[in-house]
């Protein structure tokens, strides 16, 4: 199957999370704010565990402090938005740039990394209307939000 829901994709995403706070002891945290609502909307498979796992291994990459990585999910106005965030150190400017660079262009890429394959497999399944928004947060860390819009959704199951 390359879909599930919300609530089905947060469960694997809990294995997930469980087995690296074995392996990182006190080194991360998560918080999870799901809107009700949006539990049931159907997402591709494997789409937030993989904005989860680079949050992470991004996050805690050279942090001194724990890291806390946060999902928060709600349909606002017809519009479901997938919001990962993590206190790491942020993404280097310059990469910044090729990633969105690549994410104006993976539509066409062959050889797409994980963050335009999420962006695509959005794509595929709710049509053009989907956004991917990566940036830096104040005062420190990363955010990537996707932005999918549900009214068109019957054209594309």
């Amino acid at each position: 199957e390359n879909d599930l829901t919300v609530a089905e994709e947060l469960e694997n995403i809990d294995v997930y999370l469980h087995i690296m706070a074995l392996r990182f002891p006190d080194r991360l945290q998560l918080e999870t704010d799901v809107q009700a609502e949006a539990r049931s909307i159907r997402i591709p498979v494997l789409s937030l565990q993989t904005l989860v796992e680079n949050a992470v291994l991004h996050g805690m990459e050279g942090a001194s402090q724990a890291c806390v990585v946060s999902i928060r999910i709600r349909v606002q106005e017809d519009v479901l938005v997938l919001c990962v965030e993590d206190t790491g150190n942020g993404i280097d400017p310059e990469r910044l740039e090729r990633i969105r660079e690549r994410l104006k262009r993976s539509a066409d890429a062959e050889d797409r990394h994980g963050l335009e394959n999420v962006y695509m497999r959005f794509r595929l399944m709710y049509g053009n209307g989907v956004r991917m928004i990566v940036e830096n947060r104040e005062p420190r860390g990363a955010r990537v939000s996707v932005r999918v819009p549900l009214g068109e959704e019957e054209d594309h199951v």
